[in-house]
């Protein structure tokens, strides 16, 4: 069950960053800088474009550079379209920590999302640890630490948890749209 959890919050965060594309297909000009800067470079184990082209030849770029220029250059225009490739995005994400959801959402702009979607401190020391407890509980499970059991009354808090996360998150995202492009809350 909590593995279910994950792969709804690791889905709803694909549709988070999907959002460009569903709302605003011309993001390019608007996107934080580093959104843009996440999508030329790799991040550990993953090779994107531009380490490709740092690993060739300076005599064999050409195409690499041209493929990369003709794929990614609107991100940088003010005059270009193009579309965003969420799993690029998120392919460096491994599990939904809190660490890296504040990570991840700070390449959209956001400096700490705990922070932005909540008032108090207490509140969000309330949403981190529920997250955490989930990533833990089910990274525990996976790896096989017979010692960890999920009662029902640890599965109903996490979910509690994920939902409150999730829905704050969206009622944020959803402002930020209609102040960024000027418009009335899309949802």
């Amino acid at each position: 069950m909590p593995s279910t959890s994950l792969q709804a919050l690791v889905a709803a965060l694909e549709e988070v960053t999907d959002l460009g594309r569903a709302s605003h297909p011309t993001l390019g000009p608007k996107e934080p800088e580093s959104l843009k800067l996440a999508r030329a470079i790799g991040r550990g184990q993953i090779v994107l474009p531009i380490d490709e082209l740092g690993r060739t030849g300076w005599e064999k770029r050409a195409t690499g550079l041209t493929e990369f220029v003709s794929s990614e250059a609107w991100i940088w225009s003010s005059h270009g379209t193009g579309v965003i490739d969420h799993d690029r995005l998120l392919m460096w994400m491994k599990a939904p920590h809190p660490k890296n959801l504040v990570r991840f959402f700070n390449l959209w702009g956001s400096e700490d999302i705990f922070k932005a979607v909540t008032r108090t401190e207490n509140s969000r020391k309330a949403l981190w640890l529920g997250v955490q407890g989930l990533v833990d509980l089910r990274n525990n499970i996976a790896h096989g630490d017979y010692g960890v059991q999920a009662t029902q009354a640890d599965i109903k808090r996490y979910m509690n948890a994920i939902k409150k996360f999730c829905d704050r998150v969206d009622r944020y995202i959803s402002g930020a749209v209609a102040k960024q492009y000027a418009i009335a809350r899309p949802w």
